[in-house]
């Protein structure tokens, strides 16, 4: 019997979740229009509405239990039952059934080819206020590869559908953390973090887009299984139970981020080795202590380095770290701090 194992990021919680609303229509992905049926198209993501793709080539597929009488042989391609279907043998997380996604095709024939699913949400996101968004992925069973990066992007509007092997020009606000490859293809895994709109944002994101929004040169994509047969030279991810849910109260220190008044630049960026920051505000004498955090807040280089920010260009040694993205973070001694978003390639 299978277990249900969850891999999760670090995360901010003050208040119990069990009984707050979450914001993600059909998360679970068990209301549907119509039960999925064998062949092409039999399993489209829109059989749980209001969920939808942007790929306009491709679509992500809904498996579901109802659809496990309709299977006619073991070797039918486009079987889109539970537990068993032609891409792997998996259980619900919870309820009766999930979604699958491809998040890298191969990478050789089809460079950058993905799939994104994406919802409006029941409420707009509103400034002042922080989330949990979580939801679990496992790989599917019969795929050769695995990858990182997997991401979130909230927005005012539904994303225009493109071309399969064009990637959204996008910023993800929520980014699983670098170095960790979900691999694993009997056990559900969690991805958890917290999102925070700044009260000098305007808020009002409405629309939520999930899927690996990185190049894959900077996916992560890690060679899992050397059986896998023709047509299975990807990575196929299951996923189930998106959730949003709004935290009552603010953690404490979160301010900080409302604060970031200091005009300075990072770069370059993407950066390799070396990362640069220059304080362009010749009023701010001020001296910072500076550090790397990781995509969710986890610090990556561990020796803060203190710096005069009127000094001019300050560099940061990146050679020890994997590819991903990071922050840069400025902080005073009165606990004010500033943060860059960059990329390490």
């Amino acid at each position: 019997m299978r277990t249900i194992l969850f891999y999760g990021l670090s995360v901010f919680l003050c208040v119990n979740l069990h009984a707050q609303e979450n914001l993600v229509p059909n998360g679970g992905f068990e209301d549907l229009t119509n039960c999925p049926h064998l062949g092409p198209g039999g399993g489209d993501i829109w059989l749980a509405s209001p969920w939808d793709n942007i790929c306009a080539q491709g679509t992500a597929d809904i498996f579901n239990v109802c659809a496990q009488l309709q299977i006619s042989t073991t070797d039918t391609f486009y079987i889109y039952s539970v537990p068993e279907n032609d891409r792997g043998y998996q259980f619900a997380h919870s309820g009766d059934g999930y979604v699958g996604f491809y998040a890298v095709s191969d990478p050789e024939t089809y460079p950058n080819a993905r799939e994104f699913i994406q919802t409006p949400l029941t409420k707009p996101l509103h400034p002042g206020i922080r989330y949990e968004v979580r939801f679990y992925v496992s790989l599917a069973e019969k795929f050769q590869y695995a990858v990182g990066m997997l991401g979130v992007y909230f927005s005012l509007n539904p994303l225009d559908q493109v071309a399969c092997e064009i990637l959204p020009v996008v910023e993800p606000q929520i980014q699983s953390p670098v170095g960790v490859i979900y691999s694993d293809k009997e056990n559900w895994m969690e991805i958890r973090d917290t999102l925070y709109i700044p009260r000098s944002e305007e808020g009002g994101q409405q629309w939520m887009t999930i899927g690996n929004f990185l190049p894959d040169s900077l996916s992560q994509i890690t060679f899992v299984d050397s059986g896998a047969g023709y047509g299975y030279d990807r990575s196929y991810y299951y996923i189930d139970d998106v959730s949003v849910i709004a935290l009552d109260s603010v953690p404490n220190g979160i301010e900080g981020k409302e604060k970031d008044k200091w005009n300075f630049s990072v770069y370059p960026n993407p950066a390799t080795d070396v990362v640069r920051f220059r304080v362009l505000d010749p009023s701010a004498a001020l001296r910072v202590t500076v550090r790397v955090l990781d995509a969710v807040g986890r610090p990556s280089i561990h020796h803060p380095l203190v710096a005069d920010g009127t000094q001019g260009d300050t560099s940061i040694d990146l050679s020890g770290l994997p590819i991903g993205m990071y922050f840069l973070e400025l902080r005073d001694e009165e606990g004010r701090r500033a943060v860059r978003r960059f990329v390490k390639e």
